[in-house]
């Protein structure tokens, strides 16, 4: 499979916590995503890609069954995008995200974000 890279609009929200991320791990852990799949969360936490790791550590470990070794892991396939959504100029900045991975030009956006 080629690579991709999975971007999540409101990465820091409820659906991504419940939702999306504890699925991408079961996925990643039992061996069903290709090397090249990264996930990049988009949002206007001042965090960098420590931070979310963080965050999402807490989040799993809340209520998904990991192994710290394949958590690790996981944990280098993520990045975190800090930008506002109504910001026009944040999307030309995402396409050359994040500098020290390549980003596949293979894109998958999920938008775990409520207008309004």
């Amino acid at each position: 499979m080629d690579d991709c890279t999975f971007v999540i609009f409101g990465a820091t929200g409820n659906l991504a916590k419940i939702n999306l991320l504890p699925a991408l791990y079961r996925l990643d852990a039992a061996g069903r995503l290709p090397s090249g799949f990264r996930v990049v969360g988009f949002g206007r936490r001042d965090w960098d890609d420590s931070a979310w790791r963080e965050q999402v550590s807490a989040w799993l470990s809340g209520g998904t069954e990991t192994e710290a070794g394949q958590l690790q892991a996981f944990f280098e396939r993520l990045h975190f995008f800090n930008a506002d959504l109504s910001d026009p100029q944040a999307y030309p900045a995402l396409g050359e995200f994040p500098q020290h991975t390549p980003v596949s030009p293979h894109l998958i956006f999920s938008r775990a974000h409520r207008a309004g």
